[in-house]
């Protein structure tokens, strides 16, 4: 099941390397929040006023999870995961305009670009969970991002 979670731009570094930390989560319940592609815009929302952030300023994680590890929350479409999610789950991570383009189109995840997480932090691109190739936008190889 791929379900999608929002978070700080800066958080990107530790969720590649690390995945998504239940422990880190600021709520009551120490969970990962995740929440349907419909549910996306909501969510964006949600953070950016609970976290006083521009939306541009946050990022968007669609994971692979077992439904079977998830549990449901009131509000229809959003989900919890009471433990860890590794990285080799992550599937992509998406800036701003990525995501309103991917929820503004046909709704297919643009996962073909490949790009240094030096772009990512600035907004400007998705990085998808890739080993090895050259950023599309600086034309450098990824993790080694001179120009920005």
């Amino acid at each position: 099941m791929y379900l999608y979670h929002v978070t700080h731009k800066t958080n990107w570094l530790p969720i590649d390397l690390y995945g998504l930390d239940h422990t880190l989560s600021n709520g009551r319940r120490q969970a990962v929040w995740l929440v349907t592609r419909s549910k996306i815009k909501w969510a964006m929302n949600h953070v950016a006023m609970r976290d006083n952030l521009q939306e541009q300023e946050l990022i968007v994680v669609k994971v692979a999870v077992r439904r079977r590890r998830l549990r449901r929350n009131k509000v229809r479409g959003a989900w919890y995961h009471v433990a860890t999610i590794p990285p080799r789950k992550v599937i992509a991570i998406q800036g701003y305009h990525e995501t309103m383009e991917m929820l503004d189109n046909t709704g297919v995840l643009s996962g073909h670009k490949l790009v240094c997480p030096q772009c990512v932090q600035r907004g400007v691109a998705i990085f998808e969970n890739n080993q090895g190739g050259k950023c599309d936008y600086c034309g450098v190889l990824l993790g080694y991002c001179p120009e920005c």
